[in-house]
């Protein structure tokens, strides 16, 4: 099996090693954060607050697409040195996310102000959802625009830096809510979305500043180049956004279908196990996401051996995540009582089914980001809109009969043809670069 070239390997155990580091304590954060802000708020609220988040969450479909649509050429004009060129595409991403992000929050208050919208996100105890609900649209929003750094870092190879900043973000928010619990402030869903909104805005509004005011100033966008770029809409992939789109469908789609069906606790419990799960692909992603400007670079290069050297690291690493699943489910009655504080009665057959899908999203994610790079993107497209369109039927039929392990099995039966698809669109695309 040949390695990788010299250049490219050198990288990437660099940023591997960064990565691991920064995301293993963002880890220990975040799991901590899930703790403090259950006590606070307790499991309802905190149930309510996680669906309003996944509400949020689909419009991620707009940053992604935008920063899809460019990091191919990020990369490969940043292998070229040629930071001209690399200026006038942030530019005309930036302005692009302004524009659609700016219109969503116009239009989501004219519809949170004219209809009973909000009541998709209220219980039989908490009915004053209007309010938090505006506010996080807003906050988030305009943090959207901001996170189009996170694309610039990855495509120039610092992705030990979006992890970085991650982790001063979580930190930040988690020392607000460990200091809400020493005091006497009344806890409520406002405070806690506004916690959870504002300090990502303020946070990386900061780290633009300073990334393009200091290491990425070769790359930084003038006045000239935001005037410049005209259209920028136009020149956008819309095959990215459809990936997103019904990426998100899939898996944040779960919380809004078990409040709505069964209640703010379930939420809550469910929650907690995919959180406990998404360990799996925490850990998975660490390796996966700096692959994205590896394989842009052989594909622009049309490199066969390192893409197979590649995808072959990727299928060990991912044997070595699923020893880690079958340790962590045999291990999570203990873990979630130890990490909540408290009994919550999950069932262990969630637990099984969660490490399942954690799995194959594992498994699909290797074949789907060498793809993505090498711009192939309609069965992907065309699988995600599949299961994107039979997954919230699917949940509801499967909810009646099996409560929120309905909602996961929908989950797996939903994404079982990307698991099989992809990696046979891999070996025909590999085929093509060969020939």
């Amino acid at each position: 099996m040949t390695n990788l070239n010299n250049e490219g390997l050198g990288k990437l155990k660099k940023v591997l090693k960064l990565s691991f580091i920064y995301k293993g304590f963002n880890v220990l954060i975040s799991f901590l954060l899930i703790r403090y802000t259950i006590q606070y708020v307790g499991d309802e609220v905190y149930g309510i607050w996680v669906t309003i988040l996944s509400f949020l969450t689909w419009f991620s479909a707009i940053e992604s697409g935008i920063s899809n649509s460019f990091r191919n050429q990020l990369t490969s004009y940043y292998s070229e040195r040629k930071f001209n060129t690399i200026k006038k595409i942030i530019a005309t991403a930036f302005k692009s996310m302004s524009i659609v992000y700016l219109t969503a929050i116009v239009v989501l208050l004219v519809v949170v102000f004219t209809t009973p919208f909000y009541s998709f996100f209220t219980t039989e105890n908490i009915t004053n959802t209007k309010l938090p609900l505006l506010f996080s649209i807003v906050a988030y929003f305009l943090y959207f625009i901001f996170f189009y750094l996170n694309n610039v870092l990855l495509a120039t190879h610092n992705a030990e830096k979006t992890y970085l900043f991650l982790l001063i973000q979580n930190i930040i928010v988690l020392l607000t809510i460990v200091v809400l619990n020493a005091t006497s402030i009344q806890s409520s869903l406002l405070l806690i979305c506004m916690i959870y909104t504002l300090v990502p805005l303020l946070c990386w509004t900061i780290f633009n500043i300073f990334s393009f005011g200091g290491f990425l100033k070769k790359i930084r966008p003038s006045f000239t180049h935001f005037k410049a770029a005209k259209n920028p809409l136009k020149k956008l992939n819309p095959s990215f956004f459809i990936i997103q789109l019904f990426t998100l469908v899939i898996y944040s789609t779960d919380n809004i279908i078990i409040l709505n069906y069964l209640n703010g606790v379930e939420v809550a419990k469910y929650n907690v196990a995919f959180k406990y799960y998404n360990i799996l692909t925490v850990l998975f992603n660490l390796v996966l996401v700096p692959y994205w400007a590896i394989f842009s670079e052989a594909n622009y290069k049309k490199d066969v051996n390192s893409i197979k050297y590649s995808i072959y690291r990727l299928v060990k690493n991912w044997l070595a995540v699923l020893l880690v699943a079958i340790a962590i489910t045999l291990f999570s009655p203990f873990a979630y009582k130890l990490w909540i504080g408290k009994e919550m009665n999950i069932p262990m057959s969630l637990s099984i089914l969660m490490g399942i899908s954690a799995l194959l999203t594992a498994w699909y994610s290797i074949f789907s980001f060498f793809l993505k790079s090498a711009n192939q993107l309609r069965l992907q497209r065309n699988l995600l809109t599949l299961a994107g369109v039979l997954n919230i039927p699917l949940s509801l039929f499967l909810i009646n009969y099996f409560n929120s392990s309905g909602v996961i099995i929908a989950t797996i039966f939903s994404i079982l043809p990307l698991a099989i698809g992809l990696p046979w669109h891999y070996q025909l695309t590999l085929k093509r670069l060969n020939s």
